[in-house]
């Protein structure tokens, strides 16, 4: 891991160096008036402190710092562990302490160690518990590393800089909680609609009826069972979800829990369309972390599909980015036709089959 430039801290008066020239010159004028006791003192003091300041210089001088977290992501109330190693690589011993801080979305015991002795090629290895907080798109901070001498008069501090993020996805609710039902999503599953059968993804086989067209004859089992089968199609048209969020709605007055419980439906929403294999899209007009422009993901499925979407949700932050009529417009040529359309909170827009979901 790359560092920073060190710098000075001030660890006692003889930390300054003003302080030490004053003692040089001291030195100076005592051997010129042949002051042999003073001298000898002050001589034996100066070495002492230009060794001691050498010492903590050259204690941070190619060590390694290595970190690792257990868990990249997580939902909030979850733990995940931080490991780091420091080794010294030369002869020289280090005294060294270190100081790890941490975002206000993550929580940890005191990761700090004021003076810890590592010997020539020698490790230290700490292993911290993490907890997150909230909802967030977390960068762990840089390492804060010092070095001092062994009586303590000199202190250096330099910077290990980190990229690594957490990523805390909004917390899911219970659906039973958000009182909907399956209906209000996507519709009386009972009813017959006109899809056609897919001729590229076949489910099942049955015995062949006079009213099926020979096309879906599968031939290969046939023979092998002395009778015809046809091949049963899985229907081309999908229950689809997509998801609407009109961020200003919020920012407007600074609704932070609003929009914090707004971002924990959206993720329990499509958590439960994952595990029903119902594919889903999101529209939400807020700012992202580390990213430019909306939210916006098309409809699909797939526990990738879902795991990007949450990571989205993670780095979405209390700003809205364009109007959401205008980028609803824009996607609309994407969306496939069949979508059920949910807006969480305010939305002014106007879309058939539109369930809208106050906050």
């Amino acid at each position: 891991m790359a560092r920073q430039e060190t710098h000075p801290d001030i660890a006692s008066y003889f930390s300054i160096g003003l302080v030490r020239i004053i003692l040089l010159l001291f030195l100076l004028v005592s051997l010129r008036y042949a002051l042999w006791l003073p001298a000898l003192l002050l001589l034996f003091l100066v070495f002492t402190l230009e060794s001691a300041a050498w010492w903590s210089k050259f204690g941070l001088r190619d060590l390694v710092v290595a970190k690792q977290l257990k868990h990249l992501r997580c939902f909030p109330g979850e733990h995940t562990t931080l490991t780091l190693q420091i080794t010294n690589p030369k002869r020289l011993p280090s005294i060294i302490g270190w100081q790890q801080t941490l975002p206000v979305g993550l929580s940890a015991p005191d990761i700090k160690e004021k003076a810890y002795m590592l010997t020539r090629y020698q490790s230290a290895t700490r292993v911290y518990e993490i907890k997150a907080l909230g909802r967030g798109y977390w960068q762990i901070p840089g390492l804060q590393v010092s070095s001092q001498d062994g009586l303590g008069l000199f202190e250096r501090h330099t910077l290990f800089p980190d990229n690594r993020w957490l990523i805390v996805y909004p917390s899911l609710i219970p659906l039973e909680q958000l009182s909907l039902e399956v209906s209000d999503l996507l519709g009386d599953k009972k009813i017959q609609r006109p899809y056609m059968p897919d001729p590229v993804r076949p489910v099942s086989l049955r015995e062949y009826t006079y009213d099926t067209p020979a096309r879906l004859i599968h031939w290969k089992a046939s023979l092998s069972k002395d009778q015809l089968y046809a091949k049963v199609l899985e229907p081309s048209g999908d229950y689809k979800i997509y998801i609407l969020m009109d961020v200003s709605s919020f920012a407007r007055n600074n609704e932070s829990e609003k929009f914090e419980k707004a971002l924990s439906v959206a993720a329990t929403i499509i958590s439960w369309a994952q595990e029903l294999n119902i594919p889903f899209g999101l529209l939400i007009n807020g700012r992202q972390k580390g990213i430019q422009g909306p939210l916006t993901m098309p409809v699909g499925n797939g526990i990738e599909h879902l795991m990007l979407a949450l990571e989205r949700l993670a780095r979405l932050e209390l700003v809205s980015v364009g109007k959401l009529q205008m980028l609803l417009d824009f996607e609309s040529q994407t969306i496939p036709p069949g979508t059920s359309y949910m807006c969480i909170g305010d939305c002014a827009v106007e879309l058939p089959r539109l369930l809208r979901y106050p906050i």
